[in-house]
């Protein structure tokens, strides 16, 4: 086991209200965001961390989702960085998020969150976990996913290596891409307490599990909750294939 690798991103003035974007499992940062910060620096300070183990390296390291956030609120105070204005995650990054905004060591304005997987999969997890590890690893490699997996992700009838490879990081390590995914399915939301933060849903119309993962989630929004479904749409299909409507829904919050 190696020790992790921690790095993130910072573009923009610093007077500006802060953005902060967190990839999804699987994915690499620069794939999903490097091509909004043009935009959205003339509004936002854009910060985007890398998470553990998604380094274009095939390394085993240890993912925990609460170690993350941690090091992202170490992060943030070291950059002297208290207030988050709209605070993006996806997947993964969108488990990540909500736990960020459950602790309120930072003040957070705007949670947006894409793609989440709230629901409980009980003795599932672990195996879930293992499939999906494996199908990410497939798609790296340019060979499809298995018919279940792609149901559940909303690509019954779409190639989903051409959206998520525009994305991944594609020396990552199956160990990470197994404990990623573990972690985002082990992480239960019904344990915590309300956000205080405004709380914007995502989602694409054909992913599985996303209307059970939206009512368990705004049941926890003290805040003003808005959604927007993205019809005939998969997971992470927009930001894959429609940035453009990401960054306009990030402006217009602004």
């Amino acid at each position: 086991m190696k020790k992790a690798i921690f790095k993130c991103h910072y573009f923009g003035n610093p007077n500006h209200p802060a953005i902060l974007l967190i990839h999804g499992m699987g994915f690499y940062w620069e794939k999903c965001f490097a091509g909004m910060v043009g935009v959205l620096q003339k509004k936002y300070y854009c910060i985007i961390p890398e998470l553990t183990g998604h380094h274009n390296e095939n390394r085993t390291e240890k993912v925990s989702l609460e170690d993350i956030v941690s090091v992202i609120e170490r992060e943030l105070k070291l950059h002297q960085i208290s207030k988050i204005r709209t605070l993006y995650g996806i997947s993964f990054g969108a488990s990540i998020a909500v736990e960020l905004a459950f602790r309120r060591n930072v003040k957070i304005n705007q949670l947006v969150i894409d793609g989440a997987q709230f629901v409980n999969l009980g003795w599932m997890k672990k195996i879930s976990a293992f499939v999906m590890a494996k199908q990410f690893k497939n798609v790296a490699k340019g060979k499809h996913m298995n018919a279940y997996v792609k149901g559940q992700l909303g690509y019954q009838d779409t190639n989903e290596i051409s959206i998520f490879r525009k994305l991944m990081c594609e020396n990552i390590s199956e160990n990470v891409l197994y404990k990623s995914a573990y972690e985002c399915y082990r992480y239960d939301i019904c344990k915590k307490g309300d956000l205080d933060c405004n709380l914007y849903y995502l989602y694409g119309e054909k992913e599985a599990f996303a209307v059970a993962s939206k009512k368990l989630i705004q049941k926890k929004v003290n805040g003003i909750f808005g959604e927007k479904m993205f019809e005939n749409s998969g997971h992470a299909e927009i930001l894959g294939d429609k940035p453009e409507t990401l960054m306009d829904i990030f402006m217009s919050i602004v």
